[in-house]
């Protein structure tokens, strides 16, 4: 089920050219390949504290990819990593 939500969520965000995607709470353990076409993304959220739940979601990511250096919007000098256990946020500022 996480893998296809993902595939879902990617196709959106490719068709509507959003900024930010949130990953998190899936339970990928890698990341689906459509995810590199996103070149306009801003903020990917692999994993995030959930209030409702009063925990951290996230997924069982081993590392953070080398292919997030392709997302060259996300990756820039400023750029700002949050590792929790086994979740991240990387959020591009300006």
């Amino acid at each position: 089920m996480g893998l296809e939500r993902a595939l879902e969520l990617i196709e959106d965000a490719a068709a509507r050219n959003l900024k930010k995607l949130d990953l998190s709470g899936l339970g990928l353990s890698e990341l689906p390949d459509e995810l590199w076409q996103l070149t306009q993304l801003k903020v990917l959220i692999l994993g995030k504290y959930d209030r409702a739940k009063g925990a951290y979601v996230g997924n069982r990511l081993p590392q953070i990819p080398p292919e997030v250096a392709g997302l060259s919007r996300i990756l820039c000098k400023r750029s700002k990593i949050n590792v929790h256990q086994e979740t991240a946020l990387w959020h591009a500022r300006k």
